[in-house]
């Protein structure tokens, strides 16, 4: 099962988080790059280290997994 999360980059741009729910869930950008869970709130760029931050309604999601 899939979740999309909303988030902005560093500049504050509007972007999205496909999840992958799996046992060992998976994060990609709209775009298809990989993504890795920093923190609850944030996911880094694993090529560029370009960092996402999630709104408010998905951090309590992210604590989850």
């Amino acid at each position: 099962m899939a979740r999309t999360i909303a988030v902005k980059d560093s500049d504050g741009n509007d972007d999205y988080v496909v999840v992958e729910d799996t046992a060992s869930p998976s994060f990609y950008l709209s775009t298809g790059e990989a993504l890795r869970l920093e923190t609850a709130e944030r996911f880094e760029e694993i090529g560029n280290g370009i960092s996402y931050y999630a709104m408010d309604d998905d951090k309590e999601w992210l604590l989850g997994l």
